[in-house]
């Protein structure tokens, strides 16, 4: 798992060439998944497929013993993990020392590190997929910690939804529905909720039941845990859920709820007087262009026209840096304030907005936009 996030982190950086694919092949070949024979007679497999799922290749085979007993200890997995942490390679799934060493919990953040690599990656391999598939559904619901659930049903949903995809695993995403219904609310971060529910929807599976618990859970939190990037999440996910034809989802009160806490952050931050006098430790200290724009889309898309919002938006992007507006969310927010302004009814009009992004593009090199023409138009 350690292994295969590095690399996929190598391949995916900006302006990376390497590809290596060889070294996914390899991983998807000689993987040694835990407790191998006690997963397939628990699903029932047959005596051959067990036999595949279990074989050692030669090379390896040696390695077996000394595997096994690895294996047969959490704390030495634990020690294993930790030392992937002081090196710096494991960040992205979220690998928590004292976490690992609870029962069962290794098991699932490796299997999440080693899907989300394959999925970063784009190394489609349908076998290891469906191997890591039946070892997560031998997992009992605590241990697999809500960050997992996330993570797991994130890169399943990009195996299963990607162009000309034949894989299909539905017993995986209800046995995760099924163990993120049993959590407690205090073990779910505001990103963790906004990656299960844009799965699940994205792959079909459409647990009304598990979204309303999501959405209480959310109401329940407060601007602190709920950064901007996290709650324009929410509200792509959630429209993603509730527009679905036949739906009986509304969550008027959640977007209520998500604007609520946007605008609170973002007068702070108005009333701060300054970036230099903004709360460091406070979520408001860190809105970006980036942020604002992927609020102002997701409440675009899901035709949630909250003027006031949109205000509060405005005038925080206007006092950010022009430098670290990049072209790509320049082209975000002016589509966005444009679609609430041309719609029927509108009373939002914001020529400063408008002004004060042509200054920026003014300013720009012609040969970045060539290299862009999507986004130029």
């Amino acid at each position: 798992a350690v292994i295969c996030e590095a690399f996929s982190c190598a391949e995916t950086r900006t302006g990376s060439r390497m590809r290596d694919g060889a070294l996914f092949r390899h991983v998807s070949l000689n993987l040694l998944l835990p407790n191998a024979k006690r997963i397939a007679s628990t699903i029932g497999m047959g005596d051959r497929e067990r036999d595949s799922d279990t074989r050692v290749p030669g090379a390896l085979r040696q390695l077996q013993p000394m595997l096994d007993a690895l294996a047969s200890t959490q704390e030495q997995q634990g020690r294993l993990l930790e030392g992937a942490l002081e090196s710096g390679v494991v960040n992205n799934v979220g690998f928590e020392r004292a976490g690992d060493r609870r029962g069962g919990r290794a098991s699932s953040r490796q299997l999440a590190a080693l899907v989300n690599a394959f999925a970063r990656a784009r190394v489609w391999d349908q076998a290891l997929f469906h191997r890591v598939s039946q070892s997560v559904r031998a997992l009992r619901p605590h241990q697999v910690p809500a960050q997992d659930i996330a993570a797991i049903v994130n890169a399943f949903a990009r195996a299963s939804t990607r162009l000309n995809s034949t894989f299909r695993d539905g017993a995986l995403f209800l046995h995760m529905s099924r163990i993120a219904q049993a959590k407690q609310p205090s073990e779910f971060r505001a990103r963790d909720i906004a990656n299960i529910v844009n799965a699940l929807a994205r792959v079909g599976v459409w647990d009304e039941a598990l979204f309303r618990k999501l959405s209480t859970v959310v109401r329940g939190m407060s601007e602190e845990q709920v950064p901007l990037r996290d709650a324009a999440r929410i509200v792509c996910a959630f429209t993603l859920a509730q527009q679905r034809q036949g739906s009986r989802l509304r969550e008027g009160s959640l977007f209520r709820y998500i604007s609520r806490l946007c605008l609170s952050v973002l007068d702070r931050q108005t009333t701060g007087g300054g970036r230099g006098d903004v709360d460091q430790n406070s979520s408001s200290s860190h809105l970006s262009g980036a942020d604002i724009a992927a609020l102002a889309q997701a409440y675009t898309n899901a035709c949630i026209w909250d003027e006031r919002l949109f205000r509060a938006l405005s005038a925080a992007v206007r006092r950010l840096d022009k430098t670290s507006l990049e072209p790509r969310v320049i082209a975000r927010l002016v589509s966005a304030f444009a679609q609430v302004e041309t719609r029927h009814g509108s009373r939002l009009r914001d020529g400063a907005l408008f002004m004060y992004m042509g200054s920026i593009v003014k300013g720009l090199d012609p040969r970045i936009l060539a290299l862009q023409p999507q986004i130029a138009a």
